[in-house]
């Protein structure tokens, strides 16, 4: 991982970001509220206006983008101080090299210039996840039973915040 470097994604990385993106859905559908199947319908310019519309940080390895996280803030006015950050994935072999928190950090940095808080939500059987937000100041402050079904399994999912101090 020694070309590891950390970018906001642009246009150009739609192809890669659709890839990635399909991978951590297939693989770990219990981890994220989205679908493979709904994504897999999606066509590149669905991924290019999600980038657009950002940020997306990626994790790159070389050229290959191995790592995603982004964030959105939210746009009402009673609510507009907070950032959700969402779709945080890193390739399995990847994993192990804290660019979960690199992403995650960068993209704090980024949104702490916007919002006074930062939430995730984590699947409550994402064991090493929630082990990675609470090591970067993370605080569980709710649980959303059955908040993802697949089949007949339901996932609980933690409610999580970290105050930027702003």
């Amino acid at each position: 991982m020694s070309h590891l470097k950390i970018r906001q994604l642009i246009t150009e990385d739609a192809e890669s970001y659709r890839e990635i993106r399909l991978e951590m859905l297939r693989d770990n559908p219990e981890h994220f509220g989205d679908s493979y199947e709904d994504n897999l319908d999606y066509d590149l310019s669905f991924f290019e206006t999600r980038i657009d519309d950002g940020p997306i940080y990626g994790g790159f390895n070389g050229d290959d983008l191995v790592g995603v996280a982004g964030y959105f803030i939210l746009k009402r006015d009673k609510t507009s101080h907070k950032a959700m950050i969402w779709g945080v994935y890193v390739r399995l072999e990847n994993r192990g090299h804290r660019l979960s928190e690199s992403l995650i950090e960068e993209t704090i940095q980024d949104c702490r210039q916007y919002v006074e808080q930062a939430l995730i939500h984590v699947s409550a059987e994402n064991y090493p996840a929630i082990k990675i937000y609470q090591g970067l100041g993370f605080e569980e402050f709710g649980r959303e039973p059955k908040a993802r079904k697949i089949g007949n399994k339901y996932y609980d999912a933690l409610c999580m915040i970290k105050f930027l101090n702003k």
